[in-house]
């Protein structure tokens, strides 16, 4: 027999803590948003890789780890790159395993001086199908070799036809700095630094 007088104490607490959690799980998701997602790149053709942008990188707020998690970024051909991610695991025996879980591919842009990054959806092998869809990031170098990387607003309330359309758009915003997400700016130096 279905006890109903628990049914109701279990459906008003599962309310109750929906509508208190809802606000931090919005929140949660708006702070890890990921950057705006194209259907089209900057443009159809890369430019080409600036000298020194091939290697093993490592992300800043990974500088106090013994074991950084680390990313190789390589040439493709007809100017596109891949990039295949590491993370780093130490075991229970101290031995160190860095495992690859994830590769994108992608190529660079320019939309008047400033370098972009057309950086493609995760895929699981450099051997699957190419996903269409871009994350948008401007690229620019820091003073000591490394590279910052800014993430175009995913609040871009609109997709683009084509290429042209999404550089003229990006050109005429590319100063303000609600363009580009502001709590993801990521900062990589290679990983001989370390």
């Amino acid at each position: 027999m279905i006890n109903t007088k628990n049914m109701n104490k279990m459906k008003k607490l599962s309310t109750v803590f929906f509508k208190r959690a809802l606000p931090f799980v919005v929140l949660s998701v708006m702070l890890t948003a990921c950057p705006y997602e194209s259907k089209v790149p900057i443009s159809t053709n890369g430019v080409e890789i600036p000298d020194g942008m091939q290697g093993s990188w490592v992300e800043k707020s990974e500088e106090k780890s013994l074991y950084p998690d680390y990313f190789v970024f390589s040439k493709g051909p007809a100017n596109t790159f891949f990039i295949k991610y590491y993370d780093i695991k130490v075991d229970s025996n101290d031995v160190i395993h860095d495992t690859s879980y994830s590769y994108r591919y992608g190529h660079l842009s320019k939309v008047g001086d400033n370098l972009f990054m057309n950086l493609s959806k995760e895929y699981k092998s450099p051997i699957a199908v190419f996903d269409s869809k871009y994350y948008l990031y401007r690229v620019k170098p820091t003073d000591d070799g490394g590279y910052f990387m800014y993430g175009l607003t995913p609040y871009i309330n609109r997709q683009f036809p084509s290429s042209e359309e999404l550089a003229a758009y990006i050109e005429k915003y590319i100063d303000l700095p609600f363009f580009y997400e502001t709590t993801n700016i990521m900062e990589f130096y290679k990983k001989e630094k370390w």
